[in-house]
């Protein structure tokens, strides 16, 4: 193991343990006072970009503001990221971060670090499936209250297991989205961009692609949503194509 890659390990491994004693101790004092209920949710999405996916993640309070969260992706194809995956190559991702929410919990802010296994950024799923493929910083904001709802993401995929024989990439994936609740918790339409960068150790940077679109979300009174996103790349449509996504989310409370 080389030096760089097992600094890489060293600081995320000491990232996980500050987070786990944290969320210990913070825990702790949270049933102290009176422990609210955590959640948990099983979400299933479809893009031309990263291709089919399952999600699931949970949160676990803290205290009446903030919680302890953690989440699991898993990967089946990809769409114009890369080819269909072959066994043993199928990329993971397991994170664990830290949530807060302000203004009478209308804004929430999260932010996780997760371990991305398989073989999609150290060779572009040309070589062997690796644990700790990449580290994967992720930033969150959201807000939603009675009339509007907004939301912008940035991940930003570190390949840590790169060889001289494959050619490794950095991905950097960041997106917004603006809507209104035309039904209030019921259904939704907005304007939404998604912006994907491949930074690959052969090329240097290139531009994936820009895409602008809108969406509808429809949602109901138990949580569970179903959401449909359409656009096009404004600066190469001939060149990435158009985009499209669709999500389900089923949430559980604990």
């Amino acid at each position: 193991m080389n030096k760089k890659l097992k600094n890489s390990y060293v600081r995320f491994l000491s990232g996980i343990t500050f987070s786990c004693v944290f969320f210990v101790f913070a825990n702790s004092v949270c049933l102290a006072e009176g422990d609210p209920k955590g959640s948990f949710m099983a979400a299933v999405g479809v893009d031309s970009v990263l291709g089919s996916y399952e999600l699931g993640g949970g949160s676990i309070p803290l205290s009446n503001e903030s919680n302890f969260t953690f989440e699991t992706k898993i990967f089946n194809t990809l769409g114009a990221a890369g080819a269909s995956l072959g066994t043993g190559s199928t990329p993971t991702e397991f994170s664990v971060g830290y949530n807060h929410k302000f203004i009478d919990d209308t804004l929430s802010i999260s932010g996780s670090l997760g371990v991305l296994n398989g073989a999609f950024m150290s060779s572009q799923n040309a070589g062997p499936a690796r644990f700790a493929d990449s580290l994967d910083p992720e930033l969150k904001v959201d807000y939603s209250d009675s009339m509007i709802e907004a939301s912008g993401t940035a991940m930003y995929f570190n390949a840590l297991r790169q060889t001289a024989a494959y050619n490794s990439r950095n991905t950097l994936i960041y997106f917004l989205n603006f809507g209104f609740k035309i039904v209030p918790n019921r259904f939704s339409l907005g304007l939404t961009t998604e912006h994907y960068r491949f930074f690959t150790s052969n090329l240097g940077g290139i531009e994936a692609g820009d895409w602008y679109g809108g969406y509808m979300k429809f949602r109901m009174q138990n949580g569970m949503s179903l959401r449909f996103a359409a656009g096009v790349d404004l600066a190469n449509p001939n060149v990435t194509g158009e985009f499209y996504k669709i999500g389900i989310v089923v949430p559980f409370i604990i």
